[in-house]
């Protein structure tokens, strides 16, 4: 090959890279990650655990799949440019435990590992949608390793990269990266190269509550037939989020009361709702109001048990403020006036109520 050939190939997979770099941001090295609370009737079923500060809010890290998908991910890809990827319907699974789209190709492993397939000039990878606080820094992590390149025709080079792209559900860009993951200039025809290994970390910063993640590869070549196989494992989001809301206020139930009211404490950013629970089985959702919250309900028993749960975005609850019900006060009667000649005794009584007289 001459010095003018090699250099503009060189050239090619740079611009290529900047092309590529531009378009895709993201932690490095490959990968993809995708990943809800059943609801039951009683205060232990209704909501699950807390989110914690540093647990890895990504679902599924394994990558286990059924025959018609990566459970809690979706795969993305853009089978003929290197521009953002877009999801796609996994298919159904192959034999050889692969969902194949065509040009790009994708095997979860089952083993905190998947392996991306694609063909140039494409983009392959995995997403999910995390749970975020607004304002809150979150550290990406993954491990890639670019198993085999191909240069199918000699003087015709092939550039892979591995990529995080992070932005909204509805498509505002929080952050896009790609990173080299290999490349040869193909002096030779017919060549298969093993490229780079090892971890992309980068941090973003949320402005919604939530947030999705693409873990992908991608390469670029001008033969069209060149091929890369990436493998993405040890995915993680990691991240500070509220441990639950403060518990609210509840005041006290009295038996014939046919509303009960309360308040809520704390910040109250991303509470989602406050949950009525009597005798431990879920009544309903209270009415808010700035902070104060009711609830209709009907007359209750002397010793039923009120439960009053703030529940945030995530359905994350709080402790509950809690009520016993006691009896309502019964209003006095009234007795007229008696002298020593009556022989009975007059007065009113609240309608129901039983008067003695002594």
């Amino acid at each position: 090959m001459t010095k003018s050939k090699m250099k503009k190939i060189v050239s090619s997979a740079l611009v290529a890279n900047l092309v590529i770099g531009s378009v895709i941001t993201a932690l490095p090295t490959q990968g993809a990650a995708l990943e809800n609370t059943p609801v039951g009737t009683s205060a232990e079923n209704k909501i699950v655990s807390n989110l914690k500060a540093t647990q890895n809010i990504l679902k599924n890290t394994s990558f286990a799949s059924t025959s018609t998908g990566i459970t809690d991910w979706n795969v993305e890809q853009n089978a003929y440019s290197v521009t953002p990827p877009s999801v796609i319907s996994p298919g159904t699974k192959g034999s050889d435990g692969w969902f194949n789209f065509g040009r790009t190709s994708i095997r979860p492993l089952g083993n905190g590992s998947v392996e991306l397939h694609g063909t140039a000039n494409s983009v392959i990878g995995v997403s999910q949608i995390i749970n975020t606080i607004p304002g809150q820094t979150y550290t990406v992590s993954y491990d890639y390793n670019t198993t085999r390149f191909t240069t199918k025709a000699a003087g015709i080079g092939t550039a892979t990269y591995t990529g995080l792209k992070v932005d909204t559900p509805s498509g505002v860009a929080i952050k896009y990266t790609t990173y080299p993951s290999g490349g040869n200039a193909g002096s030779w025809a017919g060549m298969s190269f093993v490229g780079d290994s090892g971890t992309v970390t980068d941090t973003f910063v949320a402005i919604g509550k939530e947030t999705k993640v693409f873990i992908g590869g991608n390469l670029n070549s001008a033969d069209k037939t060149n091929e890369l196989f990436q493998t993405i494992s040890n995915v993680q989001v990691l991240g500070t989020s509220t441990t639950q809301l403060d518990a609210p206020t509840l005041q006290p139930v009295k038996n014939k009361d046919l509303k009960i009211t309360g308040s809520l404490n704390g910040s109250i950013d991303t509470l989602q709702e406050v949950q009525i629970y009597k005798n431990d089985v879920y009544v309903g959702t209270a009415t808010v109001s700035g902070r104060n919250f009711e609830m209709t309900v009907s007359p209750s028993n002397v010793g039923d048990v009120y439960k009053a749960y703030a529940v945030d975005v995530w359905n994350v609850k709080s402790n509950p403020a809690t009520q016993t019900v006691t009896a309502s006060i019964v209003a006095p009667p009234t007795i007229n006036a008696v002298t020593t000649d009556d022989t009975t005794v007059r007065g009113t009584v609240f309608q129901g109520n039983v008067c003695i007289i002594k």
